[in-house]
Parts: structure tokens; C-alpha cells; sequence
């Protein structure tokens, strides 16, 4: 009597039980790989931007300005004047500017004055205000400053160089200080500062 045996290969079984995942487990594999990344991505720590548009729509504008006020002589609109305006030699007028549209910005991730501006655009003549229109939008738009005595910013461009106008609210009246554009120090997001600038198309 002969006896047949139904052989098949040790290898062709395991390759054969290797690919037989069903498309359910396929689909739920992708489900979870996709929902694994969008959460990923909604991370801080992964977020791109470090700032949040609070005036978009608003149109906030200053009007054409003929150039001639600096921060070091506008007593009238801040009770505090840092030194280095002075010691820095930033007391002088700047160019006339036409209307224009700004942009309020809250910073919503710790960065650097550097970081922070080139955010909004890298070609920083775009955003720069002229110590005039600082001026201006401090006594226009006072509301749109950063609340609680934390800072609002402005990048501002004298004699080729940028610098970082500090602005701060206290009891009703506004001080003003100015920072050199490449300082280090991160600012830290918790607080609600924010960032003013010209908008660019």
C-alpha cells in the first residue's frame, strides 16, 4: 500500500501566514498612524509659528506722518524714557511715511527678538516702523497694547541698524525702552506680549 503525503514547503507556510493581514487590520493601522501624526503636529514643541494675529480684519492704520517726532522728545505720550535712546544716539527724526496698516501680533512661543520678527518676515525693512509711527499708534491704539504691565514690541531701523522699542503699560500711562535687535534672552510666551508691525503684502 502506498501512502501519499499532502507535503508543502516549511518556508511557503510561514511566507503564506507572513502575509495574511486582513484589510481591517490594514485600515485600523492607518487610522491609528494618522491620528499619531495630526497629534504630533498640534504640539507645541512642533508648532512652526510662535505668534498669533489678534488684529487681522481690524484695519488698524496710521496716517501719513511727516517723519519729525523720536521717542527720546515725546514726553507727552510716555511718563518713562529709557537713557539709551540718548546714549545710543536714536534721538533724531526719521523719514516721512505714507498711511499704512499694522499688524498685531501675540507671541505664543518663547523666541528671541530675532527669531520672533523674522517670523513675520524676513526682510525686516518691511515690518520696521519709524519711531514716529511708534509714537503714534501708542496714542491712538493704546487698547491694542499688551495688557497687564507686560511688554508690547516694535522693530524700528536707525542708521542702518535695528532696534527692539519696548513699550509697557502701567497705571494708565506708558514706558518706553529700547533693546538692541541681537540680545539672546528668549521671551517667554506665558504672558501675553505682543508684537506691532507695518502689514506687508
Amino acid at each position: 500500500m502506498v501512502i501519499e503525503l499532502n507535503y508543502k514547503p516549511l518556508n511557503k507556510i510561514r511566507m503564506k501566514k507572513k502575509f495574511s493581514i486582513s484589510q481591517t487590520a490594514i485600515f485600523s493601522l492607518a487610522l491609528v498612524v494618522v491620528f499619531g501624526l495630526s497629534l504630533l503636529t498640534s504640539c507645541e514643541f512642533f508648532q512652526k509659528t510662535g505668534l498669533h494675529l489678534i488684529s487681522g480684519g481690524e484695519g488698524l492704520t496710521i496716517e501719513s506722518l511727516d517723519g519729525k517726532a523720536y521717542i527720546s522728545d515725546a514726553k507727552k505720550t510716555f511718563r518713562y524714557i529709557d537713557a539709551y535712546f540718548e546714549n545710543w544716539r536714536l534721538n533724531h527724526s526719521g523719514p516721512a511715511t505714507a498711511e499704512t496698516i499694522v499688524d498685531v501680533n501675540e507671541i505664543v512661543k518663547d523666541g528671541t527678538f530675532v527669531q520672533i520678527f523674522t517670523e513675520i518676515n524676513s526682510d525686516l525693512d518691511k515690518i520696521a516702523m519709524t519711531q514716529a509711527q511708534i509714537i503714534r499708534f501708542c496714542e491712538k491704539y493704546p487698547t491694542w497694547l499688551s495688557q497687564g504691565r507686560y511688554a508690547t514690541f516694535f522693530l524700528t531701523k536707525v542708521d542702518s541698524k535695528y532696534f527692539v522699542i519696548r513699550v509697557n503699560r502701567r497705571d494708565d500711562a506708558l514706558d518706553v525702552n529700547v533693546r538692541k535687535f541681537e540680545i539672546i534672552g528668549a521671551w517667554n510666551a506665558s504672558y501675553g506680549r505682543r508684537i506691532v508691525s507695518l502689514q506687508y503684502e
